[in-house]
């Protein structure tokens, strides 16, 4: 995971005219307008800059013609410009290519290519970056990537990263291949290997395309020394642009496969299909999909890029699990936990390197295998925001696979960012960190609203943390009232942990701002709310005097926890009814106790902060009666 973060194109550059939904196939893409910065910035858009930050034509280097973009900036502003594209097909691939060549500084180009639909909704962006050993005057950097099934729009986006001085010139946007002739939704299953189970596809056919014959199927993978025949059937009730069918599994052992639909002469539509092994659920996951370690409970509370010379300080700040750097090697990582163990800390490994070659992936397999044993590690983090990836997909799915198969004790996670379809890459992990960054400035509901979508899109019994900010160069820390209210948000909404991110970034270090000292206190707030919501239940409705008020209440055994949110930018008083009595509220975090009588608390919330309570049940005595529903029969009525 990396503090420099390359966001989506202005919205204003995709207000395009609307597509008409039946356009032909044309062989060519749209064109790019002045790619070669002949033109100065026509057709480019930056967004604004700092006043030390410059994005300007510059006529002194160029890769042909008599003109490049030059962009400067210090460190933490990574200065961008963007293109809108229309016209662009579904399920069309397409590639970017720009040239690249450097100043003076560490700066770093990167390009990346953005899908919306024709209402600009985001669907999906892919990145590249340059060589990081590149020696040549210009260096071609290339991202390639199929259009979604809804994408109407494109964004091309330059970006230089670090800083320094960086040329952009000869940009092009082509066409790599047609949208396929029948396309199956969805693209990715991820489902147990079990013969003769059912899988329900949708089959998509594009235009003039019309089908003879029935459909024939086969699985080919490397699990697989030949294809396999898959039945499959047509179901009722079908379109003549799109149909059902469902397929039955064979007997083939567990892995990832493509499953290849054919009609006739036409080229097979294909999707990815991964069989996992039936059941199977790693050991530090239990039947709820909460987090354990060994027979114990855990909610984590981590921390990202902690170097082991850090551990002990970062575990008295009450963090139980650090992300560490990708190990070079199994003599890296048993360094790093001794270290940990010695801080009494849990590890978060990550296995980036694992997906940029086969080599590197049996590498880390085999290391994760060598240490399934291990306590001392939480997890293996598989990918940093795969959806930014061109063709992750598969890699990933297989990664998933070899990693389970190789070590049944540690869970495999993955983070996606803001922008993701997290039901998409859910199946592939066994626990996701949804990356969640509210900038200070937000509104109070920025993060419950990211929050909440990723909430309803996992799995039932699958965990996920949510990944917060706490800074880093350029990005200030939030106050202790936002960091509490991000923290609580994320635990009403169900995540099974909290992670920041990042100890370090650069020059920048958590531990030279206020929030470093506030730290240990909120971690255990977070520990001691996080135990309640995983043990209590829900105490019931809450009635709350104002508005702009949201309230959760659990209770466990003799105490509940009150939770309160205000979601305006106002100082709000008012009072919370509640379900049954009590005798004291008092604040979390604080010495403070708020008025409580009977069943009413009440509170003061500061603009968008978020407060709990730790509240005493009156005895059962005093509790109120509750009302029998209509009908049912009295005490008196009983024999």
């Amino acid at each position: 995971m990396s503090g420099t973060r390359l966001p989506s194109a202005l919205v204003c550059l995709l207000c395009l005219p609307p597509l008409i939904a039946s356009v032909a196939f044309s062989a060519q893409a749209p064109p790019l307008k002045n790619p070669g910065f002949e033109e100065e910035l026509a057709g480019w858009h930056p967004p604004p800059a700092p006043e030390e930050t410059n994005i300007a034509a510059d006529q002194e280097k160029a890769r042909s013609g008599h003109s490049s973009v030059k962009l400067e900036a210090p460190e933490g502003v990574n200065p961008w410009l963007a293109q809108g594209v229309p016209d662009i097909l579904p399920r069309a691939t397409y590639a970017v290519q720009v040239w690249a060549a450097h100043g003076e500084g560490p700066a770093r180009a990167a390009l990346k290519l953005e899908f919306y639909d024709a209402e600009n909704q985001y669907l999906a962006g892919f990145y590249a970056l340059e060589p990081e050993a590149s020696t040549a005057e210009w260096t071609p950097v290339r991202v390639q990537a199929e259009a979604p099934e809804n994408a109407a729009k494109a964004a091309v986006i330059l970006r230089m990263l670090g800083a320094g001085t960086l040329f952009f010139d000869d940009a092009s946007f082509s066409l790599v291949a047609p949208p396929p002739p029948v396309t199956l939704s969805p693209a990715r299953l991820v489902v147990p290997a079990q013969a003769g189970a059912k899988v329900t596809l949708a089959a998509e056919l594009g235009l003039e395309v019309k089908l003879t014959g029935d459909p024939q199927a086969v699985l080919v993978g490397p699990a697989a020394e030949r294809p396999v025949a898959v039945p499959v059937k047509v179901g009722p009730g079908t379109a003549r642009a799109q149909m059902t069918l469902e397929a039955t599994l064979p007997q083939v052992p567990p892995g990832a496969y493509k499953l290849q639909v054919r009609w006739g002469e036409l080229t097979p539509a294909v999707m990815s299909l991964v069989l996992l092994p039936s059941g199977q659920r790693p050991a530090g996951l239990d039947a709820q999909g909460h987090f354990r370690q060994g027979e114990e409970p855990l909610f984590p509370a981590g921390l990202y890029h902690v170097a082991p010379e850090d551990f002990a300080e970062v575990a008295q700040a009450g963090f139980r699990v650090v992300e560490i750097a990708p190990p070079a090697g199994a003599d890296d990582l048993r360094a790093a936990v001794q270290a940990a163990q010695e801080a009494g800390l849990l590890l978060l490994v990550p296995l980036y390197p694992a997906l940029e070659s086969e080599e590197a992936a049996a590498t880390l397999v085999a290391m994760a295998q060598e240490f399934r044993e291990e306590p001392a590690i939480f997890a293996w983090l598989l990918a940093d925001q795969p959806e930014l990836r061109a063709g992750a997909g598969d890699t990933l799915a297989d990664l998933y696979l070899r990693l389970r198969q190789a070590d049944a004790n540690h869970p495999a996670m993955l983070t996606v960012g803001p922008q993701a379809d997290v039901s998409a890459w859910a199946p592939l992990c066994d626990a996701l960190v949804v990356q969640a960054f509210p900038k200070p400035e937000d509104s109070p509901m920025a993060l419950p609203e990211r929050i909440a979508r990723a909430a309803g899109a996992v799995r039932q019994t699958q965990p996920w943390l949510a990944l917060l900010a706490a800074g880093w160069p350029g990005q200030e820390p939030p106050s202790l009232e936002q960091a509490r209210a991000w923290v609580y948000r994320a635990i009403a909404a169900g995540a099974s942990g909290v992670l920041w991110f990042s100890l370090r970034e650069g020059t920048w270090s958590l531990t030279d701002t206020p929030l470093w000292v506030e730290l240990p206190h909120l971690n255990a707030e977070t520990a001691e709310l996080a135990a309640a919501f995983r043990q209590g239940e829900n105490w019931g409705d809450l009635e709350v005097s104002v508005e702009k008020v949201a309230a959760f209440a659990i209770k466990r055994g003799g105490q509940a926890y009150l939770m309160l949110f205000n979601e305006s930018p106002n100082l709000l008083q008012g009072a919370v009814r509640l379900p049954g009595a009590v005798t004291r509220a008092e604040y979390l975090g604080s010495e403070e106790e708020a008025p409580a009588r009977s069943r009413t608390v009440r509170f003061e919330l500061p603009p968008g902060a978020a407060r709990a309570l730790r509240l005493t049940l009156a005895p059962a005595s005093e509790q109120p009666k509750e009302t029998p529903p209509a009908g049912a029969p009295t005490e008196e009525a009983v024999p």
